[in-house]
């Protein structure tokens, strides 16, 4: 009975994951995906409920308990009369959001089920994605030079393929990239993983990485080339018996290569052409100084939704709070706009009380892919807006799997 009801959960997952994505495109099923959502959270609470065994471990608990805290708070205490509107829109969904996230990662605690569940929603990006690319064809870029040349360029090639924004899709393609290199590095031994399997997942992680390509998402990029290449060393390491020595060694050589890269880049003036060309500093110059302005140091601007701050020539280059301001794509900093330094305090609480349930349960199966991918998300959150919000949907999936993680009692 407990595993048909598992399978019942990730078939209604993979149609949820697949309605969620559609809702931020121009398919016909868009408005499809923005119901269903309500259809997966009415069958979370009602298979919880009949759930005997204990949910989650008391320190997953307390993340829960902090992130609805953290929306209640900002959501209903410290707002802003100037943006009282949209303050109330993004409570609404922040509040279906984090209850859609958090019984999720319920239901996946409870079945034990984190590799299943990360390949039913993987699979369902990569309906939408494959989809859509179909549907757009001629935003088909087959040069893979224009995404090399998108690293240190204003003038970027980008394809959206019906997303609403192109780093909705870099986002979905990392996801997607990361779940079928890691099911090809964990089953390449498997008798059962033939070469048809094989063959499938290389021309499907090509189909993906071709439309990362056109979206030319460099953060998304970036992050990708990070967690496979750890996942691939933590693998390797799995396989080959060192000794604490050697360990300890091996340790401190890939520190110092890191270092080194991170200097030539640095001398190369490679990251100042990539800070340049990607725009960032119009984050902090356009917007940081309103925050004492318009709301307060401690509590911010008010917990708005990131196009709050959107200024184009369609409304006056006026954002929300009648001034004007710009996207901010770097999520560190808005969260101290939207909520001031408490604000960041209570994340970064959160942020740290996850880090440390993730690397007390290294060891455990998938501890240090798990721990892995909590670093490359910090990073990819100092450039784009991810960190507990709907505006990536998609980045419900990798939550899921910190928390379970975290969690103590999970493991398969």
């Amino acid at each position: 009975m407990v595993i048909s009801k598992k399978y019942i959960f990730l078939l209604i997952n993979f149609v949820m994951i697949a309605g969620i994505m559609f809702s931020v495109t121009d398919s016909s099923l868009a408005d499809y995906g923005t119901k269903f959502k309500y259809v997966f959270i009415l069958y979370c609470l009602i298979d919880i409920v009949s759930h005997k065994k204990k949910p989650c471990s008391w320190n997953v608990t307390i993340l829960f308990s902090l992130l609805i805290l953290y929306v209640l708070v900002w959501g209903f205490v410290f707002t802003n009369p100037i943006v009282a509107e949209e303050i109330a829109a993004h409570r609404k969904i922040m509040l279906i959001y984090l209850a859609m996230l958090i019984l999720c990662a319920l239901e996946v605690i409870h079945y034990q089920c984190i590799a299943e569940y990360a390949v039913s929603s993987g699979a369902a990006l990569c309906l939408v994605l494959v989809t859509q690319a179909v549907s757009h064809r001629d935003e088909m870029i087959l040069n893979p030079v224009f995404a090399v040349r998108s690293f240190l360029s204003h003038n970027l090639v980008r394809s959206s393929f019906g997303f609403l924004d192109t780093n909705f899709v870099g986002n979905a393609c990392f996801l997607v990239l990361c779940i079928l290199f890691m099911a090809y590095i964990f089953h390449l031994g498997n008798p059962l993983f033939h070469s048809r399997i094989r063959i499938l997942l290389v021309l499907t992680g090509l189909a993906v990485f071709m439309i990362m390509l056109c979206t030319s998402t460099r953060t998304a990029i970036i992050c990708l080339v990070a967690f496979c290449g750890g996942a691939a060393v933590i693998r390797t390491l799995e396989f080959v018996r060192l000794s604490r020595a050697s360990a300890r060694a091996l340790k401190k050589y890939a520190v110092i290569i890191l270092f080194l890269i991170l200097v030539a880049a640095y001398a190369t003036g490679f990251w100042e052409r990539f800070w340049y060309s990607s725009n960032r500093e119009l984050n902090f110059s356009a917007n940081i100084r309103w925050v004492p302005i318009l709301g307060n140091i401690w509590t911010g601007m008010g917990f708005v939704e990131n196009g709050a701050f959107i200024t184009d020539a369609s409304n006056n280059w006026i954002s929300a709070f009648g001034v004007q301001t710009s996207s901010l794509d770097m999520n560190y900093l808005y969260i101290y706009c939207t909520t001031g330094i408490l604000g960041c305090a209570a994340m970064a609480a959160i942020l740290l009380i996850l880090g440390i349930s993730l690397y007390r349960n290294r060891k455990e199966k998938y501890g240090y892919y798990s721990f892995l991918l909590y670093i490359v998300i910090l990073f990819y959150a100092s450039m784009e807006t991810i960190l507990f919000t709907y505006r990536f949907w998609a980045m419900m999936i990798p939550y899921v799997i910190l928390f379970c993680g975290a969690n103590k009692e999970c493991g398969e």
